[in-house]
């Protein structure tokens, strides 16, 4: 269709002389700049503008040469006549009075099929037979983009019947129908541009359902025995696009699931060629999300199927996203296709199809926005690399989201690099949680914990906040001895970090594989042998004590009275001086450390409790009786209570944060003073 300015300008662009005659030649070039002069001087020639007198010999003559030159072969031939035939068909319905415009229109059918002619009886050969079904099937395409179709049916069809030509509306309309049906039979090939202009002449129809209702229903019923069709994918393609013409869904109902899945599977064999059937289908979906199901298994079938499938179906995950971007939650909720998302980034065995699926994934990260950014984030996370998920997706969030993130998806070996681009303190708590809570379970998570914490405490907004949560988060851990000399080295390392203490013979023999009580006797009295002034070594050795309490108790271990008693001096638990060293008291000695506060009235009410409800009988008695379930759940629960009220092990931490930002005051003012 041609612009009007194009259609002023155009005298400038060819010769004056012969310039309508000329112009028919052009109309075959490959330039399409030309062909477009051309076609917008052939119209004006004919048709003028505004109320010009129209030139009815030379329109004429127009219409069969163009009509003609939609069958030839050469270059582009076909798409600037049938180009240039929309354009003045329109042009022609403009100047045709409305009352004639039916009459007109059987008549431009009637020379349409004249000069398209399909008969092999004509002597014509298989290459003459082809450009003319090629160009009937483009005459018809220009019919429909012309408007005539949908102006007729407004003007000349009435629901009442009462002074319309209905009959005449509806033949016409069939005529069309019925000349693609048997090029649509013609040969294989001409099928899926036969199918696609079928939908159009539909598309005409469906401005009134009567119309597209008796438009099917032909007397010798071949259009509504070929649209019931249930085996050839075109024409099912045709059938999903009635379905969204009527909102009647009731013939893709009937279907059988597995034969639906067996026929899209098997349309998809000629990549990059985009089967009908497929746009069709996607056009069902964006009105029943119900349909979405299939269309996944269809596309987790061709992804584990040949390289051109494959490539298929990343195409298809494209346009399937978009719906979701559309769609919203409900579409949203299928996107997740594992073997699709190995192609798209790259994550498959043979690591076919980089550059298809890069350049998809970036038009897809281009196109989300907005509220689905979060939503494509969770589904995309588990098959990105961390560096491009901060980038696309990580670094856009809200601070709302990052928090809800890293709580609910976030996996925690990419926690540390979370930590790195953003120092909001309330994502940074969430963060500093999930680390410790997972620290000892992995070394090296461990030790990107150690890292974080070092890197926080540097920051002097961040260092009141979250040392007392990672130390106390590490004290509270409900994990057993298994893992108590990781939980050790945490806080050692944390430590040697916030102090600059030397504790790199202590966390040397902590790493050793096989450790035994007496190489974590040897570490908790070389810990004892730091001098800290004060009372801030009191915080360490209440961590210590805790740990090397776990490993002996949980270990049976040989008990060492001596080092119990100088850990207890240590944080100020009471030493019962008479107690046992036997086997059995030494239970007990070990369930009093591991419960002992730092605070001697705690520990003095606890054991008076103890006494009044056993009647002065002695803790390890009343242990035997408590199964070992019970027990820890006892322990943990006395644990977490003393820790919250340990007012002793917080003027420790107050006192130490002090003392680090008094050292790092110092190592400023050297540092000014040097400069």
């Amino acid at each position: 269709m041609l612009d009007a300015s194009i259609m002023k300008t155009v005298s400038h662009q060819l010769p004056k002389n012969d310039a309508f005659l000329d112009a028919f030649w052009h109309l075959s070039s490959t330039d399409d700049g030309k062909r477009t002069a051309s076609s917008a001087l052939i119209i004006q020639h004919c048709y003028g503008s505004g109320d010009s007198e129209v030139n009815q010999d030379d329109a004429e003559y127009t219409m069969k040469r163009l009509m003609r030159g939609i069958c030839g072969g050469k270059s582009g031939a076909r798409q600037g006549f049938a180009g240039t035939l929309a354009s003045f068909l329109q042009a022609r319905l403009s100047h045709t009075d409305t009352a004639n415009v039916l009459s007109d229109a059987e008549y431009v059918h009637k020379k349409l099929m004249d000069h398209t002619s399909v008969d092999g009886d004509m002597g014509m050969s298989k290459g003459d037979e082809r450009d003319a079904a090629f160009g009937r099937l483009f005459g018809i395409l220009a019919v429909v983009r012309s408007n005539t179709l949908q102006h007729i049916i407004e003007h000349h069809y009435k629901d009442d019947g009462d002074g319309g030509n209905n009959e005449s509306v509806v033949q016409l309309l069939q005529n069309y129908m019925v000349d693609l049906i048997k090029l649509f039979n013609y040969k294989k090939w001409m099928q899926d541009a036969a199918a696609f202009a079928i939908c159009e002449v539909l598309r005409c129809c469906a401005c009134n359902d009567a119309i597209l209702k008796n438009v099917k229903s032909s007397s010798n019923g071949d259009i509504e025995t070929f649209l019931d069709n249930e085996t050839n994918e075109n024409q099912v393609a045709i059938q999903f696009y009635l379905a969204t013409l009527t909102d009647d869904y009731g013939a893709i109902d009937a279907f059988e699931q597995e034969d639906l899945r067996n026929i899209l599977f098997s349309a998809a064999c000629n990549y990059p060629k985009q089967p009908l059937i497929y746009e069709k289908i996607i056009e069902v979906m964006r009105k029943q999300e119900k349909y979405c199901a299939l269309f996944v298994d269809v596309i987790t079938d061709l992804a584990d199927s040949t390289v051109e499938r494959r490539a298929f179906s990343l195409i298809l995950y494209q346009k399937f996203t978009y719906l979701a971007i559309e769609g919203g939650e409900n579409y949203m909720k299928h996107l997740k296709i594992d073997s699709v998302l190995k192609l798209l980034f790259n994550n498959n065995e043979k690591k076919t199809l980089t550059k298809l699926g890069m350049q998809i994934r970036n038009e897809i990260f281009a196109k989300i926005s907005g509220q689905s950014l979060f939503s494509f984030a969770s589904i995309y996370y588990d098959y990105m690399t961390p560096k491009v998920f901060l980038r696309e997706f990580y670094s856009k969030f809200s601070n709302a989201e990052k928090t809800d993130f890293v709580q609910s998806s976030a996996k925690i070996g990419d926690l540390y690099q979370f930590s790195r681009i953003d120092r909001n303190a309330e994502i940074m708590d969430v963060i500093l949680n999930k680390l410790v809570e997972n620290a000892e379970n992995d070394e090296e998570i461990t030790s990107k914990l150690v890292s974080l914490v070092g890197d926080l405490l540097t920051n002097n907004d961040l260092e009141d906040d979250f040392f007392p949560k990672v130390n106390k988060l590490i004290l509270k851990s409900k994990k057993k001895s298994k893992n108590a000399l990781q939980k050790l080295r945490v806080v050692l390392e944390i430590y040697q970090k916030l102090t600059e203490l030397e504790l790199g013979d202590e966390l040397e023999i902590l790493g050793k594989k096989d450790m035994s009580a007496a190489n974590l006797a040897e570490v908790c009295t070389n810990l004892l042998q730091v001098n800290l002034e004060g009372i801030c070594c009191k915080l360490l050795f209440h961590s210590v004590k805790k740990m090397w309490t776990e490993f002996v108790k949980e270990n049976d271990e040989p008990f060492d009275s001596d080092l119990s008693d100088l850990l207890c001096g240590a944080i100020g638990c009471p030493v019962d001086d008479d107690a046992s060293m036997s086997d059995a008291s030494s239970e007990a000695d070990l369930a009093d450390l591991a419960l002992s506060d730092d605070d001697d009235e705690s520990s003095s009410s606890a054991s008076t409790k103890d006494d009044e409800d056993n009647g002065g009988s002695t803790m390890s008695v009343d242990n035997d009786e408590k199964s070992d379930d019970d027990s820890d759940e006892e322990e943990e629960e006395e644990e977490e209570a003393l820790l919250e009220h340990d007012e002793s092990a917080d003027a420790a931490l107050a006192n130490l944060i002090e003392m680090k930002q008094n050292m790092r005051k110092k190592a400023q003012t050297s540092q000014q003073r040097e400069n």
